[in-house]
Formats: structure tokens, sequence, C-alpha cells
């Protein structure tokens, strides 16, 4: 009989075991969620030389035209960001380009 007390003691034993080990050790960290893929762009600095410095030029296309280079070319490079230098903005803006 003593046999058949000890083999119905060690469940609850176990179990009070493991409730006391649960009880004690810390909770385990979150889960951290699942890497992301990275993110890229490219970023480009471009003169594009201002219309009012080839108004009158044999050397240079006109204004018009070499911004519709420029942008062709931007987005045959794929550029996200671009910085543009000379850029002529007194049409839009009503500002000076000196």
């Amino acid at each position: 009989m003593e046999t058949d007390r000890a083999l119905t003691r060690r469940p609850a034993l176990a179990t009070a075991a493991l409730a006391a080990a649960a009880t004690f050790l810390p909770a385990l960290p979150a889960q951290a969620a699942p890497p992301r893929d990275p993110v890229t762009f490219t970023v480009a600095s471009f003169n594009i030389l201002g219309s009012n410095h080839t108004e009158h030029s044999s050397q240079w296309e006109l204004g018009p035209r070499r911004a519709r280079w420029s942008l062709r070319w931007l987005e045959r490079e794929k550029v996200s960001v671009v910085g543009l230098q000379v850029p002529v903005v007194t049409a839009t803006l009503g500002g000076s380009a000196s």
C-alpha cells in the first residue's frame, strides 16, 4: 500500500514543484518583433544649370529642355531624394535668381 501512496503523491509533488518554480523564476521577455527589411533610398546632389545662365547661349540647350533631360536621368537612376543647385525659381516663387 505504501507504494501506491507514493505513486499518487508524485503528480501532486511535481505540480507543486512546477508552481513554486514558476513563482520564483523571472518572467521571460516578450518575443521581439521579427526583423524588418532595411529601408533603402538613393540621394543625389544635382547641379542643373539655371535657365537664366543660358537664355541667349549657343553653347547650352534652353532650360526647359535641360530640365526634362535632368528629370529623365533622375528617374532612370531611381533617385529618391535630390538636392538641386541653380534652379531658377522666379516664375514659381516670384523671387530673384541672381
